[in-house]
């Protein structure tokens, strides 16, 4: 293990995972309260603006305990525990680039004056051109300052006066929102939002 990771090694939390290992379910509330904010540290410092450090902590811990009788007693739970969250941090963030760039296709398709986009894609453009105009206003102009007017993070930044990492965070936001948009409209047919 690395040795980033944060230590925390009790005879308290070693004895409550003898228990669980035993059949005890409730002591393994013992082991989320004692590990689990420096689970959320670790996967803090490590996790993109986009992604939640408690989800993926709490990820961890559930599969942790699903797979208990594999943890050797006498180890360092917390270790463990930070590979497994090490795995669910990438996971999500291989997911999270899937979906960032078929956000950004779908934007960058429906932003080009002339390009026409594939036939199979025509009801997605037309789906993200309606949940585009439905975006607050500073989401929709980071979004056409970046892939519309093709500026970079700094200048589109420079421009409205925000740091770099807020507009970053406001993309992702924009993407993440503006996918939940398009899969509404294309699950509901294209019906007008009511």
């Amino acid at each position: 293990m690395g040795h980033d990771q944060p230590h925390t090694s009790s005879a308290s939390v070693e004895a409550a995972l003898a228990r669980v290992q035993g059949g005890d379910v409730n002591a393994y509330a013992e082991v989320v309260e004692r590990l689990g904010p420096s689970l959320v540290a670790y996967v803090a410092q490590r996790c993109p603006p986009q992604i939640d450090p408690e989800e993926i902590a709490h990820e961890a811990l559930v599969e942790a305990y699903q797979h208990i009788d594999d943890y050797r007693l006498g180890t360092s739970f917390l270790a463990w525990l930070c590979t497994i969250a090490r795995h669910r941090l990438i996971d999500a963030c291989r997911q999270l680039r899937r979906h960032e760039r078929k956000v950004q296709r779908l934007v960058e398709a429906s932003l080009a004056d002339d390009d026409v986009p594939p036939p199979d894609m025509d009801e997605q453009v037309h789906a993200l051109r309606r949940c585009l105009q439905q975006l607050d206003d500073e989401l929709r102009q980071a979004i056409e300052s970046v892939y519309s007017q093709r500026k970079d993070l700094s200048d589109t930044a420079r421009h409205a006066r925000r740091s770099v990492s807020q507009i970053s965070r406001r993309l992702a936001k924009a993407r993440e929102l503006l996918r939940a948009c398009v899969q509404r409209h294309l699950q509901d047919g294209g019906r007008p939002d009511g």
